[in-house]
């Protein structure tokens, strides 16, 4: 995320002191079901659905502060 951030002007891309935190956390041995009507999209639309996965977002972190895990990623 380094070169975006650089390419982009912003202050992302870097877990270094004083950076901003943002951060995904992912688990690539998780496995869980594509259920769409669970999915953060407006869209319903997936190729996905119903289909058993592996390897799924936790956590994201936005500022220091968890937006997305913990539970609030149910709908």
């Amino acid at each position: 995320t380094a070169a975006p951030a650089r390419i982009f002007g912003l202050p992302g891309g870097s877990l270094a002191p004083g950076a901003p935190a943002d951060v995904a956390v992912l688990d690539p041995a998780m496995e869980w079901t594509c259920e769409p009507e669970k999915l953060f999209s407006r869209s319903r639309n997936t190729p996905w659905k119903g289909r058993r996965l592996v390897g799924r977002c936790v956590y994201t972190v936005v500022g220091g502060r968890i937006v997305h895990g913990e539970g609030k990623a149910e709908r």
